[in-house]
């Protein structure tokens, strides 16, 4: 049947009906940008769901019981085990949310990521499209207001598809990062509604709250109430004491909500859990800030050349100022010219300080666990393409006649969108395995042992034996007292049958390391395999009072006890087991298979179904399930 053209006549015969299609769709140019930055982010992440938990992940989601359930509500949100993120009770609330929707099937963690991703692109929107509407402070360069809409979709795309951007979205805990920063923008978006709105108070209290949530995120909010002011100051007002007297409450009210937040939570989190160890890196204020001149650097390299991006990088300290005063050098040089640009061109010198005043914690004199990690641009990257983006149309204004600049700006723009975009798409599939992600960073850090160690890991599990063992060996070249890369190869010998040899490689990790606990756990294994159970029992034990909650160590301290049938220690085990890490398939098989024993038919039903429910390719649980059910019919 042919299809009848939408005409002007037939719309005068369905007046109801393209009259609702009417009032249903967007009308103004800013709604339509809106559903164009979702559709552009859901296109440049599409392929980011399936990637499994890795590195960081599984720490502080597989593993971590605090978020493997919602009540008692004050256990998730004082988490402060390793890896469980102290002081961040946001984050870990949210992580039980999803667990609790989901258990640990990853796709669910990858939408929320994106839709936090989204969502503060949106709001980045809003900034830039207000912002660049106030000709106060602006250039007055040709069309510049009336080019508002397009500018600000321009820095809200370019923000949300750059590949950068995978470090805080596709890698799941650094949710962290891009929810604080989703927080951050919805603040500092109230601020600017505050100014403009006739009555106020309701964008203030708003400010207020999201500027709380972002403390309950990440301690990077702290920066906020000085970004804020200086947005005022530069942006809003016309003078500093216009911006202190009009709006004095709400930046104190900012500063107040940061003190306290950020003064209480890792007072609550040590209260809830005093043995919670909070990880540093043993170095001066002074070695870190001179190291971070040349990570700031690479970081702005990577704004305008994205590759090669590394999931850890694990950056070499630099203690001389003689090995890093061309950077450094080149920092005092931007400061100044910055101080410079606030008096002359306040819009470029504002945004230049606040991409600065937004890495000053992670890249100043506050030393961090890693001297280098992309997630820290997530933020800092908005007011650098805001920079660049305005700087662009300025040269265009400058260079191209009126009737052709918006059409070589849309095309420049998507350009950019499309190859930044291809870019995160091949970025994502790094994240596909860890094999894959590892694989990655060994090429972009080829030097970095920590990333070998991973990679020969993720070999190990992938059953590709040989090339682990090369990864490994490489790492100990780089690192010969690395306790976790003997362990490591330990367990390749292992693998192989040669028993004593990977007894020695774990002695010698323990001997470097002796909390260790997968030494620990890897050398009760070999007591197992060597037929000494109460050894090997010994050995778990002093692992687990390093680490009460280790999973795998709780499944084979199951194992050996099932091995000199003491059936109700062996069901505890596995019940922790699968309390600490409810994924782990063998440890709820063999649970299930010591309540078949004890005659606990349905328990033990309940176990194989669950299992099933996780992996519906489990063979010996399917089979398992099977013959508890046959005998539960078949008893009297």
């Amino acid at each position: 049947m042919p299809i009848t053209p939408i005409t002007a006549d037939s719309q005068r015969r369905f007046p109801r009906i393209s009259g609702h299609l009417r009032s249903h769709l967007p009308q103004s140019a800013s709604s339509w940008f809106k559903i164009l930055i979702i559709l552009t982010g859901l296109w440049a992440y599409h392929n980011s769901f399936g990637g499994p938990f890795i590195f960081d992940d599984i720490p502080a989601i597989v593993t971590n019981r605090h978020v493997h359930h919602l009540w008692p509500l004050w256990d998730v949100l004082t988490a402060a085990e390793r890896g469980a993120f102290n002081g961040r009770p946001l984050i870990t609330f949210t992580l039980a949310l999803n667990y609790a929707l989901g258990g640990v099937t990853v796709w669910g963690y990858h939408a929320v990521n994106l839709a936090i991703h989204l969502a503060a692109s949106l709001a980045l929107f809003g900034i830039a499209r207000r912002t660049i509407r106030m000709r106060q402070r602006l250039p007055e360069g040709p069309g510049t207001s009336g080019a508002a809409e397009g500018l600000a979709l321009a820095v809200a795309l370019i923000w949300l598809v750059h590949p950068l951007q995978t470090a805080s979205v596709t890698y799941i805990i650094q949710r962290s990062e891009s929810l604080m920063g989703l927080c951050y923008c919805a603040a500092l978006y109230s601020v600017i509604r505050s100014a403009e709105a006739a009555h106020p108070r309701r964008w203030r209290m708003a400010a207020v709250v999201w500027c709380g949530l972002g403390m309950a995120s990440k301690p990077s909010m702290a920066t906020l109430p000085f970004v804020a002011f200086a947005y005022d100051r530069f942006v809003l007002s016309r003078t500093e004491a216009d911006a202190r007297c009009q709006r004095r409450s709400l930046f104190l009210s900012l500063i107040t909500v940061c003190a306290i937040i950020g003064g209480v939570l890792p007072f609550i989190t040590v209260l809830a859990a005093p043995e919670a160890s909070f990880p540093y890196q043993p170095v001066t204020p002074w070695a870190y800030l001179l190291t971070q001149t040349k990570v700031v650097w690479h970081y702005l390299r990577l704004v305008v050349w994205p590759s090669p991006l590394a999931l850890d990088y694990a950056w070499p300290l630099s203690t001389r100022l003689a090995d890093v005063w061309p950077a450094a050098l080149g920092c005092v040089a931007v400061l100044i010219l910055i101080g410079w640009a606030l008096r002359r061109a306040p819009v470029a010198g504002g945004l230049a300080a606040i991409a600065v005043a937004l890495l000053a914690l992670s890249s100043s004199v506050v030393p961090l666990a890693d001297a280098a990690c992309e997630y820290r641009m997530y933020l800092p990257l908005a007011p650098i393409i805001a920079l660049i983006v305005l700087g662009a149309w300025r040269l265009l204004g400058r260079f191209a006649p009126p009737s052709a600049r918006p059409r070589i700006a849309a095309g420049l723009l998507a350009v950019s969108v499309v190859v930044l975009g291809s870019r995160t798409i091949r970025r994502n599939a790094d994240y596909r395995s860890s094999d894959a992600i590892w694989a990655a960073t060994v090429a972009a850090r080829p030097d970095n042992p920590r990333a070998r160690l991973y990679l020969g890991n993720a070999l190990i599990d992938a059953g590709r034996r040989d090339e682990a063992r090369a990864q490994l060996t490489r790492a100990l070249q780089l690192k010969p007292d690395y306790a976790e890369a003997h362990s490591n190869l330990g367990k390749i010998l292992e693998q192989q049958g040669d028993l004593g040899a990977a007894m020695r490689r774990y002695q010698r990790a323990l001997a470097i390391n002796p909390l260790l606990i997968e030494a620990h756990n890897n050398a009760a294994n070999v007591h197992m395999r060597l037929g000494q159970p109460s050894a090997a029992i010994a050995a778990y034990h002093r692992a687990l009072q390093i680490a009460p909650h280790a999973a795998t160590v709780r499944y084979n301290l199951g194992n050996a006890y099932a091995q000199q049938d003491r059936w109700a220690e062996a069901a505890a085990a596995y019940a922790a087991a699968i309390r600490d890490d409810p994924t782990l398939a063998e440890a709820r098989l063999n649970f299930g298979n010591v309540l078949l024993h004890q005659g606990k038919t349905l328990d033990a039903i309940a176990q194989y179904a669950e299992l099933l429910r996780q992996q519906p390719a489990h063979a010996a649980a399917r089979r398992n399930l099977a013959a508890a059910r046959q005998r539960l019919t078949s008893d009297p």
